[in-house]
C-alpha cells in the first residue's frame, strides 16, 4: 500500500478538536471521535507517523472518558452537522447519549491494544478502561464483591458489528419491525438500567451478550498490557461456552444459551496467545482458507460466504458478504499467530488491490470487490490498516503480547 496515499488519506480526515488532533473515519458520514476507529488509525499511522499515531490515542483517552472510567464509543464534533446527526440517531435509535456529546455506548477495547503497540506511555491510563469494563460491564464473576467476570455488551452497536446475524434472535419486538425500531427498544431499556451489566441482567434487559468481537479485543488488550491471568480466565470461559469445535460464537446471558453463529470476529480470539494454539489452527483451517469460510475472491468477509447475496449499498451494516479493512486486519492477526505468514501476505495483497481499484472505502463485496458505504468522497480510514499489516510482515515484527502476569 502506497505510503503517500495513506498520508494523503489521513491528511484529509484530520481534525483539531477537544484539545488535540485525531482523524474521523470519513468526512462525509462520521463527524465524531470514535474509539475503536482511533485504534485503527493509530495502528495504521504508526509505521509512517508515530507521533501522530500516539497523539490520536492521547486525544481519545483524554476526550472520550466517561465519569465511570469507560471509554465512550464516540464524541460528537462541535459542529452543526454533528449535532444534527446526533439528534437524528437519538430520534431513530433512542437515548444513546448522556448529557453532552459523549455516547453512553462503549466499544471493544481496541484502543488499549493500540496503546500498548503505539504509545506505551499511555498504557497505565488505557488499562483503567479495562478495569472499568470489569467493574461495570462484566457478569458471572464477583468474588468478594469484585465483578471480575466475562465482559458483555448491552447493545448491538457496542460490538462495532451493528447488524450481525448473531443478534437476530435477540432483538425485542415484532420480527416484522424494522431493525432500528427493535434496537430502539434495547436503547430505552439499557438507559433505564443505567448501562450496568448486572443491573441489566437482573432487570430483564433483553440484550446481554458475550460477543466475540468484544471478548477478542478485551483479551488481546489484557495480553498486550501484561494482564495475562485475566486474559486466561476469559479465554478459558470462551473455550467452554463459545467454542463449537472450529469457531467461537456468542453467548446470550439472559437465557444462558450459546449463539452458534460463525463470524470473522472469531479471528480475534484465534489471535490471542492465551487461546490454545490447536484451537486457533482449527479456526484458520476451517474459516481462513482462501475460497472458503470467510475468505472470498476479493477478501475476508465478516460473515460466511454466500454467493446468492450481493452487496446492496443501502443494506444494514455487517449483514452480508462485506469485506472491511477491520476483518482483513483481524484475519492478519490470526494468521500470523499460527505462523501462516504466506496467507497473511495474501490478505494484504487483496486489500491493496481493493484500494488500488476502488479507493479507500468502508467495505467491499467479497466476490466482486464492489465498494459500498462511506468514503466515496475523501475516503474511509480502515483500509489503511493494510499499511501496518505490510510493515509487520516486511519487518518480520509480530504483534506479540506480554506474557508476564500483572504485578
Amino acid at each position: 500500500m502506497d505510503a503517500d496515499a495513506v498520508r494523503e488519506l489521513f491528511s484529509g480526515l484530520r481534525v483539531h478538536a477537544f484539545g488535540g488532533v485525531f482523524h474521523v473515519p470519513a468526512r462525509d458520514t462520521y463527524p465524531a471521535l470514535f474509539a475503536w476507529d482511533s485504534a485503527y488509525h493509530a495502528l495504521a499511522l504508526a509505521p509512517l507517523e508515530p507521533r501522530l499515531a500516539a497523539g490520536e490515542l492521547r486525544t481519545l483517552f483524554a476526550s472520550n472518558r466517561l465519569p465511570d472510567g469507560l471509554l465512550a464509543h464516540e464524541r460528537s464534533l462541535p459542529t452543526e452537522e454533528a449535532r444534527k446527526r446526533q439528534a437524528h440517531f437519538t430520534d431513530r435509535l433512542g437515548p444513546l447519549w448522556g448529557v453532552g456529546d459523549r455516547s453512553l455506548l462503549i466499544d471493544p477495547p481496541a484502543p488499549v491494544y493500540a496503546a500498548a503497540r503505539v504509545a506505551p506511555g499511555l498504557v497505565d491510563r488505557a488499562v483503567e478502561v479495562l478495569d472499568a469494563i470489569d467493574a461495570r460491564r462484566a457478569v458471572y464473576g464477583g468474588e468478594g464483591g469484585r465483578p471480575e467476570g466475562v465482559p458483555v455488551i448491552l447493545h448491538p452497536l457496542e460490538s462495532g458489528t451493528d447488524a450481525s446475524p448473531m443478534y437476530g434472535s435477540l432483538l425485542p419486538g415484532d420480527p416484522g419491525l424494522a431493525w432500528h425500531e427493535r434496537v430502539r427498544i434495547i436503547s430505552l431499556r439499557a438507559a433505564r438500567l443505567g448501562w450496568r451489566a448486572h443491573a441489566a441482567l437482573d432487570g430483564g434487559h433483553p440484550f446481554v451478550v458475550a460477543d466475540p468481537t468484544m471478548l477478542g479485543w478485551y483479551v488481546l488488550a489484557r495480553e498486550a498490557t501484561g494482564g495475562i491471568e485475566r486474559a486466561r480466565a476469559v479465554t478459558a470461559w470462551a473455550m467452554d461456552h463459545l467454542w463449537d469445535g472450529d469457531c467461537w460464537g456468542g453467548w446470550d446471558a439472559v437465557s444462558g444459551r450459546p449463539l452458534p453463529v460463525p463470524t470473522a470476529a472469531g479471528a480475534l480470539l484465534a489471535a490471542c496467545d492465551s487461546v490454545p494454539l490447536d484451537a486457533a489452527e482449527r479456526f484458520v483451517d476451517r474459516w481462513l482458507t482462501p475460497g472458503s469460510g470467510f475468505w472470498g475472491p476479493c477478501g475476508v468477509s465478516f460473515n460466511p460466504l454466500d454467493p446468492d447475496l450481493r452487496l446492496d449499498p443501502g443494506h444494514e451494516l455487517w449483514a452480508g458478504n462485506d469485506v472491511w479493512g477491520a476483518t482483513m486486519y483481524w484475519a492478519h492477526l490470526a494468521l500470523r499467530r499460527v505462523g501462516a505468514d504466506g496467507l497473511a501476505g495474501r490478505v494484504v495483497d487483496q486489500l491493496d488491490a481493493l484500494v488500488e481499484r476502488h479507493g479507500f472505502r468502508e467495505y467491499y463485496d467479497a466476490f466482486t470487490g464492489r465498494p459500498g458505504g462511506a468514503g466515496a468522497e475523501g475516503g474511509f480510514s480502515w483500509p489503511a490498516l493494510g499499511h501496518v499489516m505490510r510493515s509487520d510482515l516486511e519487518s518480520d515484527r509480530r504483534p506479540r503480547q506480554k506474557t508476564e502476569p500483572e504485578v
